[in-house]
């Protein structure tokens, strides 16, 4: 699709593929476009598509004022010669012109203040992908129509009066013969007459003397004139009806390099063809130069503006585009022609690079195009036929697209896989978690996996790893998201994570067994033989040493049975996880009170499951022993809907999760936690923050036994 403004084309195309020179020369152009001395407009269908500074200027609107409209809506209704501007401006369209060949026409536009100026216009056509455009070049020449109205009627009215003098002193002339034949005829009337001829010379003397005022008139305004034309940025020359160059300012001095010395004076053809590129110079072209020119002058009454425009050579070798116009200049009773010329080299060559510019552009687009097609086939088919479930989601949470995979995954079709947002499909406890993830990637933050669960159309939990990138898509930016099942890892790592808690029970136990059953008896006959001991040595004076070897073997004994409890609860397997959970803060009531509720007194659970909460639990008071300088502990366990629910806080000085998580080597433990409560099935969240105690909820599914 070709670009409602052509010089942006480049702009649009892909940095990473559009060399530097071609930038370059785009900027070039861009700034030889806004910086134009005459107003550039681009028009297509009518309507102006861009437009240069010199434009806004002129106008005096704005661009955002100016795209959009069509010429027509800054000009008056009418036009000098009467016509609709409308119906003329279609006049002037309708007229066949030969593409690619600027045509020529004056206007009347309007500004923002209602005022009228005249322009001259020049229009050329030319097609980017197949659509045509239109580009106008204005120049205002108001105040040039006017200087030229001004000084014709200045000529005009100073003719008038000059005539108008001189065929008052014939008046007078003729009085006069008629006083002298008066006097011949009669004496009588002579001093009557000598009266009328003393007052014929008065006004003689006073024509005399406005005759001069007139001749000073006109030389001050031959000196406007002058300066008017040596003051002119237009290149202005004058010729007369015998061909000479009589006039040749400073800025067609500037242009050509010629001097006026040297072209005043001089055949306005044989100029002409001086300046003529080498490759063109022969006597035929001098003919056609000459004979073209004086029929010009000769038929000059009949002629109005002409415009010429062509390449010229300087005596220095350097070549210039140069466009002219030719006028008639009418005097009171011959001709002048006057020539505005003007150097347009630098249009041209920008004309030209544009033309380059236009016709790389068109390849490189055509090289990348069929790049993309055979990119985007293979993106398409890996899209298609991965294993993964692929999301493109927009800023505000919309499913843009999505592959066959996640179609498959979410058991839905694409009309009702499209017809809300992704959080439709999502779990409500994992939405913040997926606006942090879309609000990093938005702010070009870098964002870790997660892992979510998704809700397919029969309601089933599917739990998937989360990885997300930030991507071009369609002139706007989307979140790539890869979806992977992890269902079959996650069985894997309960299974992996049980079958380990399950082996670490049974060490525990045999351990604890073997403490209670080898140690314990070895321990209770040690203290038997002591006492027998004991009893024999009763009068001696090793009784306090006896003494002492019996309170040990009692302290060593109670060791092993807390040792033993500890490795392996025997009160679970007899009593349950609440009469377990009670033994445990009756021993620590010393160290720090916790308070306790339930509804499941009496009540016994499924055993691993038991162990498993009985394990976290002691793993959370000793992280509140070591490390939360707390003054108390409540604790809550709670039986409901075949699930069981464990609340567990303390007031001490809490930590940032992410740090202690991130840390492995921090102490708490909270990676064991995670583990065991994924080997059941289990869901638990945790609340705490620097100076604000720590709260853990944990609910998992159980069968009473």
């Amino acid at each position: 699709m070709v670009s409602d403004n052509p010089l942006q084309m480049f702009d649009e195309a892909p940095k990473s593929v559009v060399p530097d020179e071609f930038i370059r020369d785009a900027e070039i152009q861009r700034i030889v476009f806004q910086h134009a001395a005459i107003a550039i407009l681009l028009l297509k269908d009518g309507r102006i598509v861009d437009c240069n500074t010199k434009a806004e200027e002129l106008f005096g609107f704005s661009w955002s004022s100016i795209i959009g409209h069509s010429p027509i809506d800054f000009s008056p209704r009418y036009q000098p010669d009467g016509l609709l501007s409308r119906d003329k401006m279609n006049a002037i369209f309708e007229t066949s012109h030969p593409f690619g060949v600027p045509f020529k026409y004056e206007w009347v536009y309007e500004n923002s203040a209602k005022e009228q100026f005249i322009s001259n216009v020049s229009i050329n056509t030319f097609y980017i992908y197949n659509e045509q455009l239109i580009i106008q070049f204005l120049s205002d020449i108001t105040d040039y129509k006017r200087n030229i109205a001004e000084l014709n009627m200045c000529r005009s009215d100073l003719e008038g009066l000059v005539a108008e003098r001189n065929q008052k002193l014939i008046d007078l002339n003729q009085q006069l013969s008629l006083t002298v034949e008066e006097l011949n005829v009669t004496n009588s009337e002579l001093k009557l007459t000598n009266d009328e001829l003393n007052k014929a010379l008065v006004d003689l003397h006073r024509e005399v003397n406005i005759r001069k005022e007139l001749h000073d008139l006109l030389n001050a305004n031959q000196e406007k004139f002058k300066s008017f034309i040596d003051q002119s940025v237009e290149g202005i020359s004058i010729i007369d009806m015998d061909s000479n160059i009589v006039e040749w300012n400073k800025s067609l001095v500037a242009i050509s390099g010629l001097s006026s010395d040297d072209a005043i004076g001089r055949k306005v053809y044989d100029v002409e063809y001086e300046f003529l590129p080498l490759g063109r110079k022969n006597p035929e072209t001098y003919r056609k130069i000459k004979t073209e020119t004086l029929k010009y002058i000769r038929s000059i009454a009949k002629q109005d503006l002409r415009t010429m425009e062509g390449e010229v050579q300087l005596a220095s070798g350097e070549v210039k585009f140069v466009s002219a116009v030719l006028f008639p200049i009418k005097l009171s009773k011959s001709f002048l022609i006057g020539r505005l010329t003007r150097d347009v080299t630098r249009l041209k060559n920008a004309e030209k690079s544009l033309k380059e510019y236009q016709e790389n552009l068109e390849r490189l687009v055509d090289e990348k195009t069929s790049e993309i097609s055979k990119l985007s086939s293979r993106y398409i088919e890996i899209f298609n036929n991965t294993s993964d479930g692929i999301a493109i989601v927009s800023s505000n949470y919309i499913l843009l697209e999505a592959n066959p995979a996640l179609q498959r995954m979410l058991m839905m079709e694409a009309e009702e896989l499209y017809s809300g947002q992704v959080f439709d499909s999502i779990p409500q406890s994992y939405h913040s978690d997926i606006r942090k993830m879309i609000g990093a990637l938005f702010r070009n933050e870098g964002y870790g996996n997660i892992e979510i669960e998704l809700i397919n159309s029969n309601g089933e939990k599917i739990p998937v790893e989360l990885s997300a990138n930030l991507i071009d898509y369609q002139d706007d930016k989307a979140v790539l998201s890869i979806l992977r099942d992890v269902r079959e890892r996650r069985a894997t790592e309960k299974l992996i994570i049980r079958t380990t808690i399950e082996a670490e029970e049974r060490e525990r136990s045999r351990l604890a067994a073997d403490l209670h059953d080898d140690i314990g008896p070895l321990l209770a006959s040690l203290k038997m033989y002591v006492s027998v001991l004991q009893q024999r040595l009763e009068d001696t004076k090793h009784v306090e040493i006896i003494e002492v070897v019996q309170k040990l073997i009692k302290s060593s004994i109670e060791n092993v049975r807390t040792i033993s409890n500890n490795i392996s609860p025997h009160l679970i397997e007899r009593f349950g996880l609440i009469a377990s959970v009670q033994a445990e803060i009756d021993n620590l009531k010393l160290l720090i009170p916790i308070a306790f509720s339930t509804n499941s007194v009496g009540v016994k659970f499924d055993k691993q499951i038991e162990i498993i909460i009985y394990r976290i639990l002691k793993e959370l008071i000793n992280n509140t022993l070591k490390y939360a300088h707390a003054s108390e502990v409540k604790l809550a366990i709670n039986y409901a809907n075949a699930s069981i629910c464990v609340e567990y806080a303390d007031d001490g000085v809490g930590f940032d999760t992410a740090r202690v998580v991130i840390d492995k080597n921090s102490g708490h433990g909270l990676a064991n936690i995670d583990n065991r409560i994924r080997s059941i099935n289990g869901n638990y969240t945790i609340k705490t923050s620097p100076g604000n105690g720590f709260l853990f909820i944990l609910e998992t599914p159980i069968n009473v036994r």
